[in-house]
């Protein structure tokens, strides 16, 4: 392939380019379309395990219509589910324009050089945790999607989804924790990325099952029970746990006469991934010897003389970086993905590091940041409007043909 730029791909390239600068920021402007595309959410089941983690794929049917850039806004009751993790693998929409996450909704920005006419569009996969044992929840993907400044307003989708603690239920009433039970001993604990192991010894043969949940006062996972036997392995498997995250947990007997122990709540964190930061400002130069701070988990770091900084044993989601210099306070967001792990013959788990580089705005974290940025975009979109206008303007007066063999996927940003 030739290592340049197609009459082409140059044009598509600064249109794609105007009108997704304008819609990442102020969003698309709907206008009616005669044939209407429509927003799906799809899921291998409507049923959710309070104890496992739960996927939902953003479909866009545009199948009447070309689309090249799609905003989809998913809103979530985060009382009851728990966002985890954007997985764009996959994607019709290979370009990652904007991903924000705030409570309750998670707005995903995409886009395409290439023309997508498709019945069934993968825009994404969102990757969510259930936070309580037993009741309903609704998902809602609304948005736009647009193709050279036509504009179109996708019908938008909602879901109802039942969430299910399991095979056998107790309530509250039903356990009497005793904290000064001995009868029952955690023997061994083995922890891995995502999954758990509890070993236990009782001084006569009781059943016994784990409960757990990221809520102390909330514990709203439960394993299988296990029979009745003086030792006990209870294996917390990979669909019910996060990799970097806290769990609370305790464990549950059942004795000869049907009561129902529990232990003191005890906790466990899972092993996360190692998470190497480059910082840098916005000219591009490394930020050394400055103190870091990363949430949600506050924890602190070093950036070191090539501006990078090691986090360990960091959770997949939505983070947020900040620093200090001269009084002022900056910040930005990142996700780190929710990469798989490898499992050895003998459990143990480990996972690629995740190498990201932060580069932060020059205006410091205020009310004024919004408003800087806004009009700095859109500065860059008129005049990415206009040179788009003069290059089709000179095509025109030149009568330059456009070798159609070139494909715009030549096009690369």
């Amino acid at each position: 392939m030739k290592n340049c730029i197609s009459h082409k791909g140059l044009v598509g390239g600064f249109v794609l380019f105007a009108f997704l600068v304008s819609a990442v920021t102020i969003g698309f402007t709907s206008q009616s379309s005669a044939l209407s595309s429509q927003f799906k959410l799809e899921s291998s089941t409507p049923e959710i395990q309070s104890s496992e983690l739960f996927s939902i794929s953003i479909i866009l049917d545009s199948s009447s219509e070309p689309v090249n850039a799609v905003i989809a806004n998913v809103t979530f009751d985060s009382s009851k589910l728990e966002f985890v993790s954007v997985e764009n693998g996959g994607s019709d929409y290979p370009l990652t324009l904007k991903q924000k996450i705030s409570n309750g909704k998670v707005r995903i920005v995409r886009g395409s050089v290439e023309n997508k006419r498709l019945e069934d569009a993968l825009v994404a996969s969102i990757t969510f945790k259930p936070l309580v044992g037993d009741g309903s929840t609704a998902l809602k993907v609304s948005g736009n999607a647009a193709f050279s400044g036509r504009y179109t307003n996708p019908l938008s989708a909602s879901k109802n989804y039942n969430i299910s603690g399991g095979e056998e239920k107790y309530t509250e009433d039903d356990i009497l924790v005793d904290l000064h039970d001995d009868s029952t001993k955690i023997t061994n604990l083995d922890v891995e990325f995502n999954r758990a192991t509890i070993n236990l010894s009782n001084k006569e043969k009781r059943r016994a099952f784990v409960e757990l949940g990221f809520d102390k006062n909330n514990l709203a996972i439960t394993t299988r029970k296990y029979p009745a036997s003086e030792a006990h392995e209870i294996d917390i498997d990979r669909t019910s746990l996060v990799p970097g995250t806290k769990y609370f947990y305790r464990i549950v007997t059942e004795n000869k006469e049907g009561v129902l122990i529990g232990t003191k709540t005890k906790s466990f964190r899972t092993k996360g991934y190692r998470l190497r930061l480059k910082l840098l400002d916005s000219a591009g130069q490394v930020l050394r010897n400055k103190k870091v701070r990363m949430f949600s988990d506050p924890v602190t770091g070093f950036t070191d003389d090539n501006g990078e900084v090691v986090f360990e044993d960091v959770a997949p989601g939505h983070h947020t970086v900040v620093y200090a210099q001269n009084d002022k306070t900056f910040s930005e967001n990142l996700i780190v993905d929710h990469a798989p792990v490898k499992t050895a013959v003998n459990g143990v788990q480990t996972a690629e590091p995740q190498d990201v580089d932060v580069k932060f705005a020059s205006l410091e974290v205020d009310s004024s940041r919004n408003l800087g940025s806004l009009t700095a975009v859109l500065i860059a979109g008129v005049i990415a409007l206009a040179v788009y206008g003069l290059l089709k303007n000179r095509l025109a007066r030149n009568k330059v043909i456009v070798d159609e063999s070139n494909s715009s996927d030549e096009y690369r940003q």
